[in-house]
């Protein structure tokens, strides 16, 4: 179970980490982010994660999706030998 927790939480982790560099990234270039080989990068590993609710939800339901994983791995550590 603890495997399954750690696994969902990761993949929460690379969606928030891609999305949050991307957008950054795109400030710091501006329009020649289309052309950006680390931006276009970013863009490949975050597009899974804009496509099932639209770009303006990706970041929010990730970062729900951390949160509620982060719980469920403190409960399974706390009430139990699972994290030995």
């Amino acid at each position: 179970m603890l495997l399954l927790v750690s696994a969902l939480k990761l993949i929460a982790e690379i969606g928030l980490l891609a999305c949050l560099g991307r957008g950054l990234l795109g400030l710091l270039i501006g329009a020649r982010r289309q052309g950006n080989f680390f931006y276009g990068l970013l863009d490949i590993v975050a597009r899974p994660f804009d496509l099932p609710a639209g770009q303006r939800w990706a970041l929010p339901l990730a970062a729900g999706l951390w949160l509620a994983v982060t719980a469920w791995k403190i409960q399974l550590c706390l009430g139990g030998a699972a994290c030995q």
